[in-house]
């Protein structure tokens, strides 16, 4: 029993000399507790289950007619008429049109295919083509379903590397992220030279900050829809059932061969065909009573989830249900909501590889311009009554015109305050500043005018009127 006491003094200071082997390594003894930023956790899917994850939203987007619908709505809200990319610097716009209408990648062809495979897939991988000769840019599309994983950098915000699968590779290509950072030198206009660095860009939704992967718009419904897709072909295979109809022959004193024969004769009878029996024969037509209760209410729940779960109301997949004018123009404040969060997250991902085309036309000695300045136009998530509308314009400047009657405001603001209110259904209006000044001075005029020139006549009347009541006071 004495070696007992020994073995557990052995096993302490081999325990402490492990634990000052870590700390040696480390600044702090317990380092080995923590993680360091930017590698795996635990808010991601694991490998097998988000290859899983991809391939059944693919096969709902393929197969179900609510997940279909719901994708490329909002895909077709998101784009609309197409987008487009603007600058004043003349030499940029062209630069940046020339990416844009590139035949290779084409944005306005397909960037809607874009913005659905975002929803489908849950993330976007670009890798950047650059003709080192005069920096111009071509998109190379990766399939989400091809990246085998990817990696962060310290700062998870950053893509470090993402790991391409290759046919007849077993080990992953790896494509490094697109990382910004600024020298301490100074450029000639005074700005900090910045330097882009690898050529991958990697976009993910649905998920968290520190998560690596993205994930489907419809993880969220996986159980749903394939709920949905069961109930209706149970209803549909049910109704047809119910549509069968079996024929019922009684033959009267009849041998099991006699009705055996009796049967082969009407097994074959079609339509509007005549029957002849006489009356030992008793000859009915019945279907099966399956006591099938209204389904509408159910459809209608299961489906209102689903789109639920995408922010939209039913109306919008065509079932008016409940849904009168009214209630609908209430609901599509929430969807517009919606509609516009996607499109600034599409507008983010523009701008980023836009800037990289920039920066390699400003590398290649291709753009010498100083400014960098565009603006990607896309438009506007909304819907508007036009006779609504128009009506509360008409009001806001009646409203306006009698209070600057009451001078409660200047011309200038009730000028202002039109001009916000009706760039609400359209462009930006500047208000006129000239027309306002111009008004001012017109109704200060008027005002002059009305009161006359004070030549202290009236001063005389007021005063004579008070000698008088008090000499009226003396008597």
């Amino acid at each position: 029993m004495a070696r007992w006491p020994k073995l557990i003094t052995r096993f302490r200071d081999a325990l402490k000399a492990f634990r000052e082997g870590i700390s040696s390594y480390s600044v702090d003894p317990d380092d080995y507790l923590y993680r360091k930023l930017g590698s795996k956790t635990d808010h991601d899917l694991t490998p097998i289950e988000h290859e899983k994850h991809q391939k059944i939203a693919k096969y709902l987007y393929d197969t179900n007619p609510v997940c279909k619908r719901m994708v490329n709505m909002q895909a077709e809200y998101v784009v609309g008429e197409g987008w487009k990319v603007q600058s004043e610097d003349k030499e940029l716009e062209d630069l940046l049109l020339k990416f844009w209408h590139n035949p290779v990648h084409d944005l306005d062809r397909n960037l809607i295919e874009f913005v659905k495979e975002l929803a489908i897939f849950g993330e976007q991988c670009y890798r950047m083509f650059v003709n080192q000769y005069n920096g111009a840019c071509e998109i190379g599309y990766i399939d989400p379903t091809l990246i085998a994983s990817v990696k962060l950098a310290e700062n998870p915000l950053l893509v470090d590397t993402v790991f391409i699968r290759t046919p007849g590779s077993t080990e992953p290509m790896p494509l490094e992220g697109v990382k910004t950072s600024q020298l301490p030198a100074m450029s000639k206009e005074g700005s900090p030279l910045e330097v882009v660095s690898g050529d991958t860009f990697f976009f993910k939704i649905n998920g968290l900050l520190t998560a690596t992967r993205g994930r489907s718009d419809y993880i969220t419904i996986f159980d749903l829809a394939d709920l949905y897709d069961q109930f209706i072909f149970s209803r549909a295979d049910r109704s047809i059932i119910g549509n069968n109809v079996v024929h019922d022959i009684t033959v009267e004193n009849g041998s099991p061969t006699d009705c055996d024969e009796w049967a082969k004769k009407f097994s074959n009878i079609y339509p509007n065909r005549a029957v002849a029996h006489n009356e030992k024969i008793k000859y009915e037509i019945k279907n099966p009573n399956l006591r099938a209760e209204d389904a509408s209410f159910d459809d209608r729940t299961i489906c209102n989830y689903i789109l639920g779960s995408w922010g939209f109301p039913e109306h919008f997949y065509g079932s008016g249900g409940s849904t009168n004018r009214a209630t609908a123009m209430e609901m599509h404040e929430p969807v517009v909501r919606k509609l516009k969060t996607r499109q600034l997250m599409v507008k983010a991902m523009l701008h980023r590889q836009l800037d990289f085309v920039i920066y390699q036309a400003r590398a290649a000695g291709y753009y010498k311009g100083k400014g960098a300045e565009y603006e990607i136009v896309f438009p506007e998530v909304s819907y508007k009554d036009m006779q609504r509308s128009g009506l509360t314009m008409m009001y806001l400047a009646q409203s306006l015109a009698i209070a600057v009657e009451n001078q409660w405001i200047t011309q200038m603001s009730a000028a202002e305050i039109y001009a916000k209110v009706a760039s609400g259904f359209g462009p930006d209006i500047p208000p006129n500043p000239d027309a306002a000044q111009d008004f001012d001075q017109i109704n200060k005029e008027k005002l002059e005018d009305k009161e006359g020139p004070d030549d202290g006549q009236d001063q005389d009347k007021q005063e004579k009127a008070v000698s008088e009541v008090i000499r009226l006071r003396q008597r």
